[in-house]
């Protein structure tokens, strides 16, 4: 079980369902975090989103970062053509501070068409209180690994008097999931193994592989360093984040055919309407079942909040096994305010959450009290779906590639081609 200073922790963290209504279990689906969770983000890159994160700066208390990982899984020698922010998308980070479902601030993110391949776009940010500032993007790094001041620095915009810190650009993906090894680690347990394979005993053993299925691979990452005060006053210190793409429908390719080929010029005439939307990590990718991952992304955490989703939570977690107290904890942080990633501003911070495990690191201040760069969300997630077992359960791919870097944005840099000779191979796990 939880030590008291971590239930401490959790319990700022959750809003505890008391009952909910078991539903005859449903097959899990077996994907990762938000990444390609649902059949029509899958097919679209550039709205897909990955991660969203906020934590308090380690080095600074006083100051909010809160990111979000869009576009994964790009392979360094393609860093060039993938690392770019779709100039058709409004990215969105939505916050709530009233402690209901219902976010009230906004910041958004809109990006300039690219007009070379190592060139910046130029992004335009409009912050809470509706104040717009433009910054450079850092470009992609087009170096070859091991190459002087390769990759360079990140391009860091303060923007004007707010003192927020701005950065977009490409960044090693730091999640860390063995998803094969959880694919059958489903299927063993919901008895739907295919015919000819066994499962090992205990099942668990098969995490045994740790093998990381984002290690090697780069993200697009747009990230904020906010001053603490800026967010007020927020009902018992808490906010709530979530992260959103959104494209105008319709959007209409402008000039003739020609000239469509020629530049590629859209522009969008309707309402933006959401694409995907992110908030605790794992929760439409692995939780919810296939039948309703587009419903999930269109819907809102006020819809979370209503129950509309409880049921298929519900049974997806009694299909592998979760009681009913672990039932609730994880539910709860989904259902009973929605599905945003909540951040108790008083509970200190220290640490990216690198090597930290919630059943057994002292003063752990990590996922599921907002989510830190280097915190094991699969494991955290792992250690409620099993019921909370001694000594935890890993996945056993907990250790990034890349190490995370000392000051904002403190997301790791991207990976680079690699050079001849010893040591060349690429650092992908599949």
């Amino acid at each position: 079980m939880l030590g008291s200073h971590r239930i401490a922790t959790l319990v700022l963290a959750l809003s505890v369902l008391s009952a909910l209504v078991f539903v005859v279990p449903s097959a899990p689906t077996t994907e990762a975090a938000d990444h390609g969770d649902a059949p029509f983000v899958s097919n679209d890159q550039g709205a897909d989103l990955a991660d969203t994160y906020a934590f308090l700066d380690p080095t600074d208390n006083t100051r909010v970062i809160l990111a979000m990982t869009v576009r994964g899984f790009i392979a360094a020698g393609e860093n060039r053509n993938f690392g770019a922010f779709d100039a058709n998308i409004r990215y969105r980070l939505e916050i709530e501070t009233t402690g209901d479902a219902r976010p009230e601030r906004f910041i958004d993110f809109t990006f300039s068409k690219r007009t070379g391949a190592t060139a910046p776009q130029v992004a335009t940010i409009t912050l809470m209180d509706g104040q717009t500032f433009t910054a450079n993007t850092t470009p992609p790094s087009t170096c070859l690994a091991g190459a002087a001041g390769c990759p360079p620095a990140p391009t860091i915009t303060t923007l004007g008097a707010t003192g927020i810190r701005f950065f977009a650009g490409m960044r090693d993906d730091s999640f860390n999931f063995d998803i094969p090894a959880f694919g059958n680690f489903v299927a063993c347990v919901t008895g739907n193994v295919p015919p000819g394979e066994t499962c090992p005993t205990p099942v668990t053993n098969i995490f045994a592989r740790g093998r990381d299925s984002f290690a090697g691979y780069n993200i697009m990452n747009i990230a904020l360093s906010i001053p603490r005060s800026l967010f007020g006053t927020p009902t018992n210190d808490v906010i709530g984040v979530q992260s959103l793409t959104q494209r105008r429908s319709p959007t209409l390719f402008a000039g003739s055919p020609d000239a469509v080929a020629a530049d590629g010029t859209a522009t969008g005439h309707g309402r933006w309407q959401t694409i995907d939307r992110a908030g605790n990590p794992g929760i439409n990718a692995v939780i919810m079942p296939f039948a309703r991952k587009e419903e999930y992304n269109a819907a809102t955490p006020q819809d979370d909040a209503n129950g509309r989703f409880a049921g298929s939570i519900v049974g997806v977690l009694t299909a592998l096994g979760t009681n009913a107290t672990n039932i609730n904890i994880l539910a709860g942080v989904v259902v009973a305010h929605g599905d945003l990633l909540r951040l108790n501003l008083n509970v200190p911070n220290s640490s990216l959450g690198a090597g930290e495990e919630i059943y057994s690191t002292v003063g752990y201040s990590g996922f599921p009290n907002g989510r830190r760069p280097g915190d094991d969300v699969v494991d955290t997630l792992l250690f409620f779906v099993a019921n909370q077992p001694p000594g935890g359960l890993s996945d056993n791919a907990n250790v990034n590639e890349v190490p995370f870097g000392a000051a904002f944005p403190f997301f790791p840099p991207p990976h680079q081609p690699r050079t001849a000779g010893a040591g060349a191979e690429d650092h992908t796990r599949n």
